[in-house]
């Protein structure tokens, strides 16, 4: 009996991969610094727009609240992008019109081995010097750190992260002691090579969490756990919005902004000088190390939460709130505990790292966008998923 060839997904999945190479070749590589890189990503971009549009066109199925959910969040994300310019907000467009009636495993599984095929190219073209390799001194120290062929050390060991993360949540219950030591032996050869504090510590963290997680499976989550859950993403963007305005003031918030390499410092004076637009604006960010080389002053906003506020709009950054707290009730009433787990890792990322906002560097945002489509879907989808496992 031949098997049926399910074009919605094959048109979800070639968008996905296409924006993918797109993201990581381009976006997170030094490939992006090859002749015509820029070209291409805008050619691969606009061939993953035309797909998904027709993923749309074929889809069928659509119920009022879908289809007014559809419209309402295209039109807003799509002015935030052409106003913006912002590649995050663009991948998430795609991803909230073409993710109904997917199913998000084969997504990440893809997702998952995909990864792995790119990243281990980067790798090899930046040892063989095929791409740059950057070395750079952790600030304050003589401690080298290795990008590795990727535009900076610190999207190593992010994507590093991610895998172990994708590998977790569909592996499900298969954790052993080796599995979580085999965790901590990649966080130690990532902390070695890249020197990053923010995804390494995560990496380290993820094992405790999955162990504490495991011991209390048997028993429901509680209330004050389901609240401290489904209010974390608002928790997190009020304490990064309060230490963007303290941190200069207040010696807590100042403290922990010297230990985040002054994130939030950096990021108030983005804001000082381009304010908080409605939906989207252009903002020109410059990195270390294109202000040493130039001679100018640094613009950086490696804070999820306020690089989405300031660049994309609070329209956007509610949004994806609403979305985090969807899939969060969604997972508490599931006891999906390893979605929870997932979701609350990338909230604590968000913190540090502006790529919690890139789909490619955070794929709950894609079990979020899922959240928002019928609840039904999301059971049956979860119910396939521990059935497998």
């Amino acid at each position: 009996m031949e098997r049926k060839i399910d074009l919605n997904h094959v048109l979800f999945l070639g968008t996905y991969l296409i924006c993918m190479a797109d993201a990581l070749l381009i976006g997170l590589s030094t490939f992006g610094q090859l002749y015509h890189a820029s070209a291409i990503s805008l050619i691969m971009r606009a061939a993953a727009a035309g797909i998904i549009f027709l993923k749309l066109l074929v889809d069928s199925d659509y119920t009022v609240s879908s289809l007014l959910y559809i419209a309402i969040s295209g039109v807003v994300l799509l002015i935030t992008y052409l106003r913006s310019g912002y590649n995050h907000v663009f991948y998430l467009l795609l991803f909230v019109l073409g993710i109904r009636n997917i199913d998000i495993r084969r997504v990440i599984r893809a997702d998952m081995y995909m990864r792995i095929v790119l990243m281990l190219l980067i790798l090899f073209c930046g040892m063989t010097g095929i791409i740059d390799n950057y070395i750079t001194y952790r600030a304050g120290s003589s401690e080298l750190r290795y990008s590795m062929g990727f535009n900076h050390p610190n999207t190593l060991a992010s994507l590093v992260l991610i895998l172990i993360l994708e590998d977790a949540w569909l592996r499900r219950r298969k954790f052993s002691a080796i599995y979580m030591l085999l965790i901590w032996v990649i966080g130690g050869v990532v902390l070695i090579i890249t020197l990053n504090r923010t995804a390494v510590l995560l990496i380290f963290l993820f094992p405790l969490l999955l162990f504490c997680s495991e011991r209390d499976a048997a028993n429901p989550v509680t209330l004050w756990k389901n609240r401290l859950v489904q209010s974390a993403f608002i928790l997190a963007a009020v304490v990064s919005i309060m230490a963007m305005f303290l941190s200069e003031r207040w010696g807590l918030f100042n403290l922990i902004d010297r230990l985040m390499s002054q994130r939030y410092i950096n990021a108030a004076n983005v804001y000082r000088k381009y304010g908080i637009p409605f939906l989207g604006q252009k903002v020109t960010l410059v990195s270390v190390k294109d202000a040493r080389e130039l001679g100018v002053s640094m613009a950086i906003l490696d804070v999820s939460y306020l690089r989405m506020l300031i660049q994309a709009g609070p329209v956007v950054l509610m949004f994806m709130a609403a979305m985090y707290m969807r899939a969060a009730w969604r997972a508490i009433q599931l006891n999906d505990r390893i979605t929870i787990l997932i979701l609350c890792i990338f909230v604590l990322f968000g913190l540090s790292e502006s790529g919690a906002n890139n789909v490619y560097m955070n794929f709950s945002l894609l079990i979020m966008a899922k959240a928002m489509y019928r609840a039904d879907e999301y059971d049956m989808e979860y119910e396939l998923l521990t059935r497998t496992v």
